[in-house]
């Protein structure tokens, strides 16, 4: 027998001085006590496993004795309602607060009712005793009793005058009736309940978010396309044959979508937008349309060049009637060089242009100022020097 067992069992160790004796109770008892000693390791392994059946008397006695031991903490006070009314005029806010407040103790008492941020104009009742304490304005009360109290009070808007905010006592009901002569508001974290008026939960703020209207402007003007200057070198041979080669200096905004009259008896030969190739469509038979991209302030240089055909030059005296493409844009300048053949002169002219000094022999030019919506045309009277001499 182990140590443990000599120790658990003296009744039953042999002894060299005294008869082996054991009583049959005493033996039983220190049995058990012994029996669960040695197999304490190997039961607590399996108590982890193991399941307790009560009857529900048994367990309703158990919890019953468990709660009568918790002490719920003692309540003090509470803001039972809360009321605010407020109007947006200008860059102000102004309203009233009003609370229901139970206090359930006997004693003084101090119950927070709203941020400290909020300047007050008014108290109501006139008795009623209002402190600043820890960021709140709190009312002071004693004894056990139900009391309200209504604030009159003022708040400046945001400096983005695009809201305001102030600190709150959550209570159990809190309701917010605001107007703003701005428009329609909104009240964060709340629920819209109708006719300007919301039922906030238990948000420690109330914030106010006002429509602010855009400012209004005058609406811009918008600047027409406007040609600022205009040429032509145009040149004629004697059998009526012509070359035109033309450029338009365009100041506009917005892209733009040009049209130049030229009709297709007239051959194109090149087109440039901005000194890069381009290709007009045409509109109709008559009509060439240019589509320019919006300019950065700058003019949008359009380049043209084509032939086309006249009636060919008399042998000794005649006319010849020219014209330029017509837009529907204001021209300010038009310069016209027109290049004859050299043996022939110029001996009158009439259309719609105005004629300057001449060059060298066989040109003319020509200039019109503020031209829209026309083709700039002239009929040239000619005649051979030769013809002018007499016999």
């Amino acid at each position: 027998m182990s140590t443990l067992a000599w120790h658990i069992f003296p009744e039953i160790s042999p002894s060299l001085h005294q008869p082996f004796k054991i009583s049959r109770k005493s033996a039983g008892m220190r049995w058990l006590i012994g029996f669960l000693c040695l197999a304490a390791p190997a039961l607590a392994q399996d108590l982890d496993e193991a399941r307790v059946q009560i009857s529900y008397k048994e367990l309703r006695t158990l919890l019953e004795a468990a709660s009568a031991q918790w002490t719920p903490p003692p309540l003090e006070c509470a803001v039972l309602a809360a009321r605010y009314a407020v109007q947006v005029e200008g860059g102000a806010i102004t309203g009233t607060a009003a609370f229901d407040v139970q206090t359930f103790r006997d004693g003084p008492h101090v119950v927070p009712l709203v941020g400290d941020g909020l300047i007050l104009e008014n108290v109501e009742p006139k008795e009623a005793v209002l402190l600043a304490r820890e960021g709140f304005y709190a009312l002071a009360l004693e004894g056990k009793h139900r009391a309200s109290v209504t604030l009159r009070f003022g708040l400046p808007l945001r400096k983005d005058r695009k809201g305001a905010e102030w600190k709150v006592n959550p209570a159990v009901t809190t309701t917010l009736e605001a107007s703003a002569q701005s428009g329609p508001l909104q009240v964060e974290g709340a629920v819209f309940a109708g006719q300007g008026k919301w039922r906030l939960g238990r948000d420690p703020l109330v914030r106010l978010a006002l429509y602010v209207p855009p400012e209004t402007q005058p609406p811009s003007v918008t600047l027409p396309a406007v040609i600022r200057e205009a040429t032509s070198e145009m040149r004629v041979v004697s059998d009526g044959a012509f070359f035109n080669k033309m450029s338009w200096r365009i100041q506009h905004e917005g892209p733009l979508v040009w049209r130049l009259a030229l009709p297709e008896s007239n051959q194109l030969v090149s087109a440039k937008v901005g000194g890069r190739a381009a290709s007009p469509s045409r509109a109709d038979a008559k009509t060439l349309e240019f589509r320019l991209p919006e300019s950065s302030g700058e003019e949008t240089v359009v380049e043209l060049s084509y032939t086309g055909r006249v009636a060919p030059f008399d042998p000794v005296r005649g006319d010849l009637a020219l014209n330029l493409p017509a837009t529907p844009l204001l021209i300010e300048s038009l310069a016209w060089q027109l290049t004859l053949p050299t043996a022939y002169d110029t001996v009158a002219a009439q259309g719609n242009v105005e004629f300057a000094p001449a060059g060298s022999s066989g040109e003319v030019l020509l200039r019109k100022e503020l031209c829209q919506g026309e083709s700039p045309s002239v009929r040239l009277f000619y005649q051979k020097p030769e013809a002018t001499k007499k016999p």
